[in-house]
């Protein structure tokens, strides 16, 4: 196609001259043996060489582009929205994930609680072996500023109890309170 400011022989496909930047004025496309000149207001296709458009009056090559109908425009529409959705729930996914937020809003079923669960009774089987058969709670909580597991072992027999913290990574075990009400 050749360009109407500097007269250089572009390639049918392109949208803008390759030689001066200029917007083409005409969409080419092939419909069977013949080619067309689609009009970029409402899509109709043209005669080869058509100034303005048969379907709407609007100039050939000088309206701004709009959409091309392509039919299945609510189905089209359906379909968008759907995939925005997606996209945004696994977006919202991803980023609460790696905040560090969505384990938080989960229940404490998954296997890192579980993990962060056996951690925190073999530092009371080596440390406070008398708490090791006591009753456990484990959750989620805030400690100074950081996530921690936390897991409560609590012996109401003999009022004693001691809150294990485990760090979210699962490296750090230790005891942040140990209650003995018997003393």
């Amino acid at each position: 196609m050749k360009c109407p400011s500097c007269q250089f022989e572009n390639r049918p496909d392109v949208r803008f001259c390759e030689n001066c930047g200029t917007a083409l004025p005409v969409a080419e496309k092939i419909t069977g043996n013949a080619k067309g000149i689609y009009c970029h207001n409402c899509g109709t296709p043209n005669a080869y060489g058509a100034k303005f458009c048969m379907s709407c009056g609007t100039a050939i090559g000088l309206a701004a582009p709009k959409s091309i109908p392509t039919g299945g425009g609510l189905k089209r529409t359906i379909f968008s929205f759907v995939r925005m959705l997606v996209v945004g729930f696994i977006l919202t996914y991803l980023g609460l994930n790696i905040a560090g937020i969505l384990q938080t809003l989960s229940p404490i079923t998954g296997t890192r609680t579980a993990e962060a669960e056996t951690l925190a009774l073999n530092f009371v089987t080596e440390h406070y072996p008398q708490l090791a058969n006591a009753q456990r709670t484990t959750y989620l909580a805030d400690v100074q500023g950081t996530s921690y597991y936390v897991v409560d072992f609590v012996d109401r027999d003999r009022p004693l109890g001691v809150r294990i913290l485990v760090d979210r990574l699962l490296r750090a075990v230790f005891a942040y309170e140990y209650i003995d009400g018997g003393k």
